[in-house]
């Protein structure tokens, strides 16, 4: 049977305390980290999962879509067009209201349309008319005027020469050679 001094275990007993103790601090905050880690990617999952949804219902309303313009497309051409061959006859039908009571109609109601837009021109016309002036008199009136020193921006002006210098070089019509036209066929020179 061995035993152990009380003063040789003391040392051992904190220093394996110290040890757990780091352990125990360092475990909690990889837990803390973790447990962040895990909040953040909950929400990133459940926000893909709602894009998802989001996407698939557009793909399917897309495909909805494409297939009425598809059924579409074959009814006028295939039920419509069967319609008009099994009911070709009944083009020489007449039909109760004579065409010049059909052109009558018409050519009333584009005599009104035709006033009716003129009288709306003429009244848009008036009211800018009498607008214009009072709105460019407020506009004009709520500017600040310019109150600039004149005399300290001639002083910054540099003179232009219209002249031209020595060295350069002046084109005219007279320098570029002569187009020289041709009266034979496009292929002579070939």
């Amino acid at each position: 049977m061995l035993l152990y001094s009380r003063s040789s275990v003391l040392p051992q007993v904190l220093f394996c305390e110290d040890t757990s103790t780091a352990t125990l601090r360092s475990a909690s905050s990889t837990h803390d980290v973790l447990d962040s880690l895990m909040v953040t990617s909950k929400h990133l999952i459940t926000a893909l999962e709602k894009s998802d949804w989001l996407d698939r219902l557009l793909i399917i309303a897309a495909l909805a879509f494409f297939l009425l313009v598809v059924l579409f497309i074959l009814k006028q051409r295939i039920v419509d067009r069967g319609l008009k061959v099994a009911f070709w006859w009944t083009r020489f039908i007449p039909s109760r209201s004579s065409s010049a009571a059909n052109v009558a109609d018409a050519m009333e109601k584009g005599s009104a349309l035709t006033s009716s837009a003129t009288a709306v021109i003429s009244s848009v016309v008036t009211v800018a008319s009498t607008l214009i002036p009072s709105v460019a008199t407020s506009i004009t009136s709520e500017l600040p005027l310019p109150t600039a020193d004149i005399s300290a921006v001639s002083e910054q002006v540099v003179p232009i020469s219209l002249e031209a210098p020595d060295n350069a070089v002046i084109w005219t019509t007279d320098s570029y050679p002569a187009a020289t036209v041709s009266t034979g066929s496009p292929h002579d020179e070939l």
